[in-house]
């Protein structure tokens, strides 16, 4: 199953750990922190993209990236 998880302060990350061993999981966040740039790294089934959620025009260009095409 393809999971798109958007913010990964905390509780977001989280639930990444989670749900990382039987899913494909496409994060979106802000920043990228060390602790989820190693946990990215660890993981060949986690995909970062780094953007604002509250901002629209934001993330109408993640709808169109790549990654998110690639990502299904």
């Amino acid at each position: 199953m393809n999971i798109i998880i958007v913010g990964t302060g905390n509780i977001g990350f989280e639930i990444a750990k989670l749900l990382t061993n039987n899913n494909r999981v496409l994060l979106i966040s802000r920043k990228l922190p060390d602790y989820l740039g190693a946990f990215i790294e660890d993981h060949t089934n986690v995909h970062f993209l780094q953007g604002d959620a509250t901002s629209e025009e934001n993330m109408d260009k993640i709808k169109k990236s790549k990654v998110v095409e690639e990502f299904g």
